[in-house]
């Protein structure tokens, strides 16, 4: 029987959100775009990964396509999980 559950939304117990903005910083990095702490902690940390991402590109001229989309998200999943 379970007694408990736990469920943690970002911040409550770890806030692994730095963490993500390492992420997205080096993977746009590699892509030749720069982010700043304050712009993505101000105006992108309420998207998706996918949306970041678009959006981010969209912002820079990149045309998002669904392959490139695909592998930032896995590039900066690989770094999250080190």
């Amino acid at each position: 029987m379970i007694r408990a559950i736990i469920f943690d939304l970002d911040g409550t117990l770890v806030d692994t959100e730095p963490l993500h903005f390492q992420g997205f910083r080096e993977v746009l990095a590699a892509e030749g775009i720069e982010i700043s702490r304050a712009d993505y902690f101000q105006r992108l940390i309420g998207y998706t990964d996918r949306e970041c991402f678009t959006v981010v590109l969209r912002e820079h001229q990149r045309v998002p396509s669904g392959e490139l989309v695909e592998d930032l998200i896995a590039r900066k999943a690989a770094r999250y999980m080190t």
